[in-house]
């Protein structure tokens, strides 16, 4: 995250309006502790970095290859 950080920090010397905001993505092929273990991971760095971090994604590619998508929002 610091190296995040510090981009945005050297961005917004010229574009001081400038923000990045991240939404994890983890995968819903793993198994139900994983995916529990991974969103409470996010949810700890959320807490530390509320200003960059915003949701989570749970995705997965069925067998057509389209996208899945389970996402949540992360408020701190």
């Amino acid at each position: 995250m610091a190296l995040y950080e510090k981009a945005i920090a050297e961005i917004r010397k010229e574009c001081p309006h400038f923000s990045l905001k991240m939404i994890i993505q983890g995968f819903k092929a793993l198994n139900l502790e994983e995916i529990e273990k991974d969103l409470r991971q996010t949810i700890e760095t959320a807490k530390k970095h509320p200003d960059i971090i915003v949701g989570y994604d749970l995705v997965m590619v069925n067998k057509e290859r389209k996208t899945i998508q389970i996402s949540v929002v992360i408020k701190c």
